[in-house]
């Protein structure tokens, strides 16, 4: 990630081992996007939640909010985007995004095919 040309626009799909908040603010900052594998306890604050339609699809919930845990906090001020979907298995994979228009499902369809090749 250190020698990584971050070009605003672009969308990096990252996994569960990368978690780094101060760099991945630097990509919101460059005007990228991101999406990465959440762990399940990071601090995370709702604001609101967005629409889903769980008859439809496999998602469990869009939510805005903001970290609270004080160096995440530090790292990454800015809003936060969390969803949470169900894969094949029915097992819950949350993510952590900075784009607020995609798609849960589109998220995770991406991530799917990124991780399975």
């Amino acid at each position: 990630m250190d020698y990584l040309q971050v070009e605003p626009g672009a969308c990096y799909l990252l996994g569960l081992g990368y978690f780094d908040f101060g760099r991945l603010f630097l990509i919101h900052q460059v005007g990228a996007y991101f999406v990465t594998r959440a762990k399940s306890n990071t601090k995370f604050k709702r604001r609101y939640s967005r629409p889903i339609d769980r008859l439809n699809a496999n998602v469990v919930c869009d939510q805005i909010g903001v970290l609270t845990a004080f160096y995440f906090s530090k790292d990454y001020p800015a809003p936060l985007r969390r969803a949470v979907v169900k894969d094949e298995t029915r097992k819950r994979i949350m993510f952590s995004i900075n784009h607020f228009v995609l798609e849960p499902t589109l998220i995770a369809g991406l991530c799917r095919q990124r991780w399975q090749a």
